[in-house]
């Protein structure tokens, strides 16, 4: 309990001291590969019933995005907000990822998926992570996911209490939770916890995301369901988690821990690995990755435009230019 409160007060100490402006950095290094994509599979029309009325598209169905360069919507977005990561302890690029969160305009939360740090017993590792994470905070909330190398959990409690966690849920060692902004709805899962067998976890995404509500809903974890990375997907999470967010009607699902970006359409439900926040790159497999999907080595953050019927993820790369785009509908 002492280590705990000390390391709270160390990482206050820290975020009172830090300056609202990131510090200077060398520029950003390009991407190092293009993003790839196999062909693509029929696009789904903007205007398709099901998807603007939410019903939820059978087991085997599976819909495409629409096309990179397609139009974007047009009129101003009604909600945007952001989500990266596994920074693990790049500090200089993670700096880099939140200069550049920082430069997109009316963000209102962002969300990181997970492997803050390194060694998640170590406090000095926190106090740096949250430190450099200062800025965004001080501009917006910052919802944290816990990931892997974030463990043991109540060495990492501290520091998601300071970004926004429920403290209520963190005393009772309980790292999921949502929210709601507008029309769309968030839950925060513990990934981890869920490869452990948490049914209890799952029964609560299933009351959080119950049919009907705001029309978007979106989840954020850790460990990806599909990945072409080392990692890869896991099949423990496709049996346990992806009914409960089918049944649920969750759209767009946010995952890290394979160290690259890969967008892909399973089951109605977009899939989004975005682990390019500062970690050591990845080269893809190529195992698994179906028509339509993209892949891109690359360190980089995600944009989500929310529009009446529609999301838009823009995937950009740490030197401002986009690696891809995509389309997503209510479901």
């Amino acid at each position: 309990m002492r280590a705990a409160l000390f390391l709270l007060l160390a990482l206050a100490v820290a975020l009172a001291g830090c300056s609202s402006k990131p510090a200077p950095v060398p520029a950003a290094p390009a991407a190092q590969a293009a993003a790839t994509r196999a062909p693509a599979r029929d696009a789904k029309p903007a205007t398709d019933p099901a998807r603007v009325a939410g019903i939820a598209f059978p087991e085997s169905e599976e819909r495409a995005v629409a096309p990179t360069a397609a139009p974007r919507p047009a009129g101003a977005p009604v909600l945007t907000f952001l989500v990266y990561g596994d920074t693990r302890h790049n500090l200089r690029a993670h700096r880099q990822a939140v200069d550049l969160l920082l430069r997109q305009t009316g963000a209102s939360f962002a969300g990181l998926v997970g492997d803050f740090v390194d060694d998640g017993s170590s406090a000095a590792l926190w106090q740096e992570c949250v430190s450099v994470m200062q800025p965004l905070r001080a501009r917006m909330p910052v919802y944290p996911v816990l990931g892997n190398h974030d463990l043991p959990r109540g060495s990492a409690a501290p520091a998601f209490e300071l970004l926004g966690a429920p403290r209520q849920s963190l005393a009772r060692g309980v790292f999921y939770y949502g929210f709601a902004y507008g029309p769309v709805r968030v839950a925060v899962l513990d990934s981890p916890a869920l490869l452990d067998g948490d049914a209890v976890q799952l029964a609560w995404l299933r009351s959080f995301m119950a049919p009907g509500g705001a029309p978007f809903k979106v989840a954020l974890l850790h460990h990806p369901l599909w990945s072409p990375g080392p990692h890869g997907g896991s099949a423990e999470l496709r049996k346990s988690l992806l009914p409960a967010l089918r049944d649920s009607g969750v759209s767009l699902v946010f995952c890290g821990h394979d160290h690259m970006y890969y967008r892909t359409v399973r089951d109605g439900i977009t899939q989004i690995v975005t682990a390019g926040g500062g970690a050591p790159l990845y080269d893809s497999t190529g195992k698994g990755v179906l028509a339509g999907d993209v892949v891109a080595k690359a360190y980089h953050v995600c944009r989500i435009d929310v529009y009446p019927t529609t999301l838009e993820v823009t995937a950009l790369a740490f030197d401002g230019h986009a690696i891809d785009r995509a389309r997503v509908w209510a479901r």
